[in-house]
């Protein structure tokens, strides 16, 4: 704890990044995205790092998704089951997301439309100050709820 304390007052101190760049790959289609490493912070000029990849993420989004049908996770109303969603409720939330996180799976796209802190918009005693609306593109009902 006390070593991980250390590393963090450094990455502050010294302006190092939190962000490892990722590249993701789904249906002929590559991105780079960046994602907060789990044993770092993000520090300032991460949050504006991750507003500057959204739109190439939406765009890959858009590109993968065609045909899929989308679920939004049910975790900020406490549900337990995903709901189906059009693209429309997915763009608007877009709209009002500060940056997005995506991840591939097989078969399956997991969009996070987030706002707020990224080290804090994971965890659910954040809401509604910071977090996460989670979807996922499947071909049928999503075979993984929580991304």
């Amino acid at each position: 704890q006390d070593f991980r304390r250390q590393i963090h007052d450094y990455q502050r101190e010294h302006g190092v990044s939190g962000i490892v760049w990722k590249t993701r790959q789904f249906g002929g289609q590559t991105v780079r995205v960046p994602e907060i490493h789990g044993q770092l912070i993000p520090i300032e000029a991460d949050k504006q790092m991750m507003i500057d990849a959204k739109p190439s993420i939406l765009e890959f989004w858009r590109q993968g998704t065609g045909g899929m049908l989308l679920w939004l996770t049910g975790e900020s109303r406490q549900q337990t089951e995903p709901t189906q969603v059009g693209m429309s409720d997915v763009e608007r939330l877009a709209t009002d997301a500060e940056w997005v996180e995506l991840d591939v799976g097989q078969t399956e796209l997991y969009l996070s439309l987030c706002w707020g802190t990224p080290k804090e918009c994971h965890y659910q005693w954040a809401w509604p100050d910071s977090w996460c609306e989670r979807i996922i593109a499947a071909e049928n009902t999503p075979t993984l709820t929580k991304v």
